[in-house]
C-alpha cells in the first residue's frame, strides 16, 4: 500500500499526510517496510497456487505410469492375440532356433 491509497482509504487528501503529516507518513513507510514484501492475501493465493503445482506434478506423475501400463498391456494383448491364431493354426509361428542353427556348406564338406 502506498501513502495515496492510505489517504484515500482514510477519506484524507493526500497533501494532508505528504506536508502537513510527514510524521504519520513517515511511519506509515517504516511499517510497510517491516511488513512482509508479500501481501496476507497474495500469501494466500501463492500457498495455494504452489499446492496447484505440486497437486499437477503427481498428476503427471501419474499419467505418465498409466501411460506406460496401457503399453504393456497392449503389448501382452498382442502377444496373446498372435499365440492364439498361431495355436488354431491360422498364422503359423517361424522357429527361430531352426533358422538359427547353421546348416553345412558344400566348401565344408569332407567328402
Amino acid at each position: 500500500m502506498s501513502v495515496s491509497q492510505l489517504a484515500v482509504e482514510a477519506d484524507l487528501p493526500r497533501w494532508h499526510l505528504t506536508h502537513q503529516h510527514v510524521d504519520l507518513k513517515e511511519l506509515f513507510q517504516a511499517q510497510v517496510k517491516t511488513a512482509q514484501s508479500t501481501p496476507a492475501a497474495f500469501a494466500r493465493d501463492l500457498s495455494d497456487f504452489e499446492k496447484l503445482k505440486a497437486q499437477h506434478a503427481k498428476l503427471i506423475a501419474s499419467y505418465a505410469e498409466l501411460e506406460a501400463q496401457v503399453a504393456f498391456y497392449a503389448a501382452v494383448i498382442n502377444t496373446m492375440a498372435l499365440e492364439k491364431a498361431a495355436a488354431q493354426h491360422k498364422a503359423p509361428l517361424a522357429d527361430l532356433g531352426a533358422r538359427r542353427q547353421r546348416a553345412p556348406r558344400p566348401a565344408d564338406d569332407p567328402g
